[in-house]
């Protein structure tokens, strides 16, 4: 059995109930082959979009990690390639990676896993003169000592949520107390950096690259010498947040909002053109990712 097997499975299921929820008929393991599976799709009117594998594709799943998925389109061709690419979408935002020639005659290949990003603490730490004789192997590890360093030591640099990468990157790393003159930055990128209070190594790893975008007068060029100087002391600029666990669509999230104001699941279902079950099935749907999302702090 392939060693991804079965997270590529799951990540499909993942992509597959976004595509239900775009009125999509998607379903795993659906029949022994694709003329079964094409026969077997609902004909009463629920569906003009399918995307599923079949038991076939299943085993070659498990055997070599790849997937082949069958879809379609019963509207205009143009129609259809859209519709491959939304599925296409839907698949590499599950974290998928995906291979299609764009051609509606060809299935869509899943080919693996999308490497995942390698891991980020937040870390609120406070350096110190003794911060060379520190070794942090945990994000836990380095703001215990600095919350115990505060309270005796004269000579302290307050360093807030430093973007810290695993197993690169020291959190009690001595650099980061250094002046960004030490980056040998071109005369532009440092006054840009000091006009906006950044001195430090410390408060410049915090900032992402949009937030040095928005320095005045710092561009393109400014912002690759600032990456460069970092990269020759392993360091990097910030990375942006995290996205939501969960997209919503747009549509989706119309018929929430239109449930909180008072509309029936029937009036939402007129709105939209299909009935008050499939508006409620959507609402629960996009209810449980939206309580998820701002459990997880996007809102």
């Amino acid at each position: 059995m392939h060693k991804d097997a079965k997270k590529i499975a799951r990540r499909i299921d993942d992509a597959f109930t976004a595509l239900r929820d775009e009125g999509f008929f998607a379903k795993a393991n659906h029949t022994c082959c694709q003329s079964c599976g094409l026969a077997d799709i609902p004909e009463d009117g629920r569906y003009d979009e399918y995307v599923f594998y079949h038991m076939q594709d299943a085993e070659n799943l498990k055997d070599a990690g790849v997937c082949y998925l069958a879809w379609g389109f019963s509207g205009p061709t143009l129609e259809t390639k859209r519709k491959g690419r939304l599925i296409c979408t839907a698949l590499r935002e599950a974290g998928l990676e995906v291979d299609w020639d764009g051609s509606e005659h060809t299935r869509i290949k899943v080919s693996g896993l999308v490497p995942a990003a390698q891991k980020r603490w937040d870390v609120t730490i406070i350096q110190t003169s003794l911060v060379k004789n520190v070794q942090a192997q945990t994000a836990e590890q380095a703001g215990a000592w600095a919350r115990d360093q505060a309270n005796w030591s004269d000579n302290v640099i307050n360093v807030e949520t430093i973007a810290i990468e695993d197993n690169t990157v020291d959190p009690t790393n001595p650099v980061l107390l250094n002046s960004i003159e030490d980056l040998g930055l071109t005369i532009r990128a440092r006054n840009c950096l000091l006009g906006d209070g950044i001195h430090y190594i410390g408060e410049l790893v915090q900032r992402t690259e949009a937030d040095l975008f928005k320095i005045q007068n710092l561009g393109k060029g400014s912002l690759a010498d600032v990456k460069e100087g970092l990269a020759k002391h392993g360091l990097t600029l910030k990375q942006p947040a995290r996205q939501p666990r969960h997209k919503v669509t747009n549509r989706s999230r119309q018929i929430f909002e239109m449930r909180q104001s008072g509309k029936t699941y029937g009036e939402i279902g007129d709105v939209f053109g299909f009935s008050g079950v499939r508006a409620r099935q959507i609402y629960e749907k996009t209810a449980e990712k939206i309580r998820i999302n701002e459990l997880e702090g996007h809102q």
